[in-house]
């Protein structure tokens, strides 16, 4: 009985010790086979522990064909795309295609100057489907700043279907969440005064673009100050947190009592002006909730995020200053009729520039000079 048991356990051991030979000849072979098509070893890191490597049957060449390197090369692209933005300690061939994206990007946005306020963050760009499938190709396949020009008319469709898309998405944000302004208003007290503005409503295509239409995006909880703004904001390295995808809604509508308060403060209504008409009234404003040695003066974006930062609990409160109170410099504006400036400068540079080259007397927001959202 006891050598029947000690046989039985010796042929269960050389089973074993079998069946994890062939795994590793297997897992081995797959390693190498990926190697050859131009995988590297973080690629070979994201299959390591799947059910079609870490298997004893024997490795046939239909079946890789057909069957074993479709599903594997799944895993592998939806890894790559997610360590994308991850550095180049990780990935130096997908960092040095991420920039050459983001280089051809830049390029790209001197040639449309007057449009780049309404294109997005570089990094966006690079998770654009075209430019994707470019940066996530296996290390051995060369892409060049040639393949980026060869690609370029259907680069820059895409990026205008995207971004005509997000609009699109902002807009029903917008009226999926119109009854926030009632919360909005209640905060200011104008609940009697507000209501019939907010159950009246008149919507529009534009109305996300309202000076009271602020977003809060999914991905890092940053509240935007317009709708240009959550577009620009959306996968910024330094501001929000990259996604691996652009696919579901990014932002929700969620409109402050302070846009509102500043609005009322400038006479403005509430229900059509845009974040363009409150840019080109150019006011400054110092807020009343500052009890500490620095009391915040500026434009109606910055003090939207002062606000929501610092004094989210309490009720806004600004004044009108004259502009020498505001001693804050925004680098933030362009020219709308040339690329002179697409990477932005003072407001008082662009309008001497519009003034002197285009010959305009008296510049405006949009059709002279533009904000641009950071």
């Amino acid at each position: 009985m006891a050598l029947a048991t000690a046989a039985k356990k010796w042929m269960d051991d050389r089973a074993e010790r079998k069946k994890a030979e062939d795994t590793d000849r297997r897992v081995a072979t797959i390693q190498h086979k990926l190697l050859a098509t131009g995988c590297n070893l973080h690629d070979i890191d994201a299959i390591s522990g799947h059910h079609l490597v870490k298997t004893c049957a024997p490795l046939k060449e239909l079946d890789w064909a057909y069957h074993v390197l479709p599903q594997l090369k799944v895993v592998i692209d939806e890894d790559r795309r997610a360590r994308m933005f991850e550095g180049h300690l990780l990935d130096h061939v997908m960092t040095y295609r991420v920039t050459l994206v983001k280089s051809f990007f830049y390029n790209l946005l001197s040639s449309v100057a007057s449009k780049r306020r309404d294109l997005p963050d570089p990094q966006t760009v690079c998770l654009l489907p075209i430019c994707a499938d470019l940066i996530i190709l296996p290390d051995n396949i060369p892409v060049t700043e040639q393949t980026l020009i060869i690609n370029r008319a259907a680069i820059v469709r895409d990026l205008r279907a995207w971004v005509q898309e997000e609009r699109r998405r902002l807009f029903e944000a917008f009226v999926e969440g119109r009854h926030r302004l009632v919360v909005a208003a209640v905060g200011l007290g104008l609940l009697k005064e507000f209501l019939p503005l907010v159950t009246g409503w008149c919507l529009n295509n534009a109305c996300h673009e309202l000076a009271v239409a602020q977003f809060t995006c999914q991905q890092c909880g940053t509240l935007c100050p317009s709708a240009r703004g959550a577009i620009r904001h959306l996968n910024n390295a330094y501001f929000c947190k990259p996604s691996a995808d652009l696919a579901g809604k990014k932002f929700t509508f969620t409109p402050t009592s302070t846009a509102i308060h500043l609005l009322i403060l400038c006479g403005l209504s509430v229900m059509t002006t845009t974040a363009d008409h409150l840019d080109q009234y150019d006011t400054s404003f110092k807020c009343l909730n500052c009890y500490t040695d620095y009391v915040h003066v500026g434009k109606w974006r910055t003090c939207i995020d002062h606000h929501d930062r610092y004094h989210g609990a309490t009720v806004p409160r600004f004044e009108p200053v004259t502009k020498s109170e505001d001693r804050n410099e925004s680098r933030h504006w362009a020219c709308a009729r040339c690329s002179v400036f697409y990477s932005g400068t003072r407001r008082e540079v662009v309008e001497l520039h519009a003034k002197e080259l285009h010959g305009v007397k008296r510049p405006r927001v949009p059709g002279d000079l533009v904000y641009i959202e950071q």
